[in-house]
């Protein structure tokens, strides 16, 4: 074999090996993989399939996050095939994986919002349709992030809106933020102290009780008192 083309190839493996030992130092070998945070509820089948979130001592990963209430269960969309409580939910359970690490919801740098137009589309959906469906959950999810409990006046953070062909459960939204660097590190977690955090009880008594948490947008009423 030319000596050229090896010395290229060995260059090419060095450079990778020196690029994952340096990604690993920077994100560091010690990182703990948590199935899901005190919410109150009893876990869910899915919660075994992945870890809601991971962390070190220096960056909090959180997984994308769905409508699902404390219970684990898809809720409804709502009416006219609108997300407002799926988004909502969503939002709320990323602010109380925040909390649980004592920082606020504004710290997130970015996030990825996937939408999926499968649930309200059928054979006779056109493109056009479903650009206007996304459009609109677009701009319902703009709303939601600019209500008072997520970022409210606040600087919002940089995101990207992704369609999406399928999501888990045939759910029509997720929202994944990128990971975020950790502070307030000297300050036990929940996971620590095994005390739910605010949004997590406030999901579970929307979830039990049926207390909606805003009448600033149309959510649906929740609370069948069953897991």
């Amino acid at each position: 074999m030319n000596k050229a083309i090896i010395f290229t190839a060995l260059t090419v493996i060095g450079f990778a090996v020196a690029h994952e030992r340096s990604l690993a130092t920077l994100i560091g070998d010690d990182v703990t993989r948590v199935v899901g945070i005190p919410s109150g509820a009893p876990p869910t089948n899915d919660g075994y399939a992945y870890s809601q979130l991971s962390y070190n001592n220096d960056f909090l990963w959180i997984a994308g996050q769905n409508g699902y209430d404390s219970c684990g269960r898809l809720v409804d969309l709502d009416e006219g095939g609108n997300i407002w409580t799926r988004a909502y939910i969503a939002f709320l359970s990323i602010k109380a994986t925040m909390e649980c690490f004592n920082m606020p919801i504004t710290q997130i740098p970015s996030t990825t919002v996937y939408l999926s137009p499968l649930p309200v589309t059928n054979a006779s959906t056109t493109p056009a349709d479903i650009n206007r469906i996304l459009l609109e959950w677009r701009s319902q999810v703009n709303v939601i992030q600019r209500l008072p409990e997520f970022w409210g006046n606040s600087t919002l953070p940089a995101r990207a809106v992704v369609g999406a062909q399928w999501l888990s459960r045939g759910d029509a939204v997720e929202i994944e933020p990128k990971a975020v660097p950790r502070t307030n590190t000297l300050r036990r977690t929940c996971l620590d102290t095994r005390v739910s955090p605010p949004s997590a009880q406030i999901l579970l008594r929307w979830t039990k009780q049926g207390i909606k948490p805003t009448t600033a947008i149309p959510l649906l009423r929740l609370g069948d008192n069953q897991c």
